[in-house]
């Protein structure tokens, strides 16, 4: 049968990928908009608030930027491959049966176990970042109950939230991953309006850092080889932030219309990568110098915990004056 309108073509491969099994299972209602909100912040993880300025103090602002940039732009051109086809293949399980019907299915064995390893391990990472963030109002969650006591609450909630209905799951991820783009979009914008002057300072810094202490750190030895060491330091961190695209496949087969919903998510990938990723980066090479003394003794573990719980940006309002915005951050 020979289509000549190109949505009737769409809907009947659309259909057909429903009657193997791989029908779309959360509400139509405004999927692409919550779809895209989800795929937006469902890759903004704690690495990109908390453990980027350790890798600042590591390889500063230019290294930090440059290895941003590289990595996203690796990770784009992967994006480009997996959207041709997750569009053209929107099956359940995403780029792991894409492995196994593209390549081989020992290919994609091997991609289910590595991710599953690779999700697991993130649950203790983002439990150890809410301790450290609770530990900016009171050191007694650093103690063996209060840590206990969190570290269940945090496994009892991902375990539900992985076992209720996929609309539950849908509805959850939608407004966390909101919440994060909110975040990111206002760290943005803080650092915009601090930087021109808009600070109980009246200091407007600018681009000060890049100067005075420089753009490029040393770490672990010195001259260039040091700057080098510290530059993938920061590619290191890039490769464990920058993330995403494989999100959008995973949940194919739950979008209803995938070949005209997943179209619209994939271009979100370049905002991510260029607003959230490489922003971030250069935004946090500007409102602190990698030489902070409070970002020093962080990295070198001569603070507490408490300490550890701020991020660069908490550490440039403390530094600011700033009172209230960093609770509100640390929420």
């Amino acid at each position: 049968m020979a289509f000549t309108n190109k949505k009737a073509a769409e809907a009947s491969l659309e259909d057909n990928y429903a009657a193997q099994g791989d029908s779309p299972q959360i509400s139509t209602k405004n999927v692409i908009a919550k779809y895209s909100s989800s795929v937006l912040g469902a890759a903004i993880g704690t690495s990109l608030f908390i453990r980027i300025g350790n890798v600042l103090a590591f390889g500063g602002p230019a290294s930090l930027l440059i290895a941003y940039i590289m990595y996203s732009s690796v990770l784009a051109l992967i994006s480009n491959c997996l959207a041709e086809m997750t569009v053209a293949y929107p099956v359940s399980g995403g780029f792991i049966r894409q492995a196994g019907h593209w390549v081989d299915d020992a290919l994609g064995f091997m991609a289910g176990w590595n991710y599953f390893l690779y999700e697991a391990l993130l649950i203790p990472v983002e439990v150890n970042a809410i301790c450290l963030v609770l530990s900016f109002w009171t050191e007694h969650s650093k103690d063996s109950g209060p840590t206990a006591a969190i570290c269940i609450a945090c496994t009892v909630v991902f375990v539900l939230l992985n076992t209720v209905g996929v609309k539950i799951f849908g509805e959850a991820e939608f407004w966390l991953s909101s919440g994060k783009v909110i975040l990111i979009l206002s760290l943005l914008m803080f650092t915009f309006i601090t930087m021109v002057g808009g600070n109980p300072t009246g200091d407007a810094y600018g681009f000060r850092y890049w100067n005075d202490p420089g753009a490029f750190a040393a770490y672990l030895s010195t001259g260039s080889i040091g700057r080098f060491e510290g530059f993938l330091a920061c590619l290191w961190n890039a490769s464990f932030a920058v993330v995403g695209p494989e999100y959008i496949s995973i949940v194919a087969a739950e979008v209803y219309r995938p070949r005209r919903s997943l179209k619209s998510a994939f271009k979100t990938v370049y905002a991510r990568f260029g607003l959230f990723f490489i922003g971030t980066a250069l935004s946090v090479g500007i409102v602190i110098p990698y030489n902070n003394s409070t970002l020093q003794a962080i990295v070198a573990g001569e603070l507490s915990s408490s300490s550890a719980a701020a991020t660069p940006w908490v550490i440039a309002m403390e530094n600011l004056g700033i009172r209230i915005f960093p609770h509100i951050v640390n929420l």
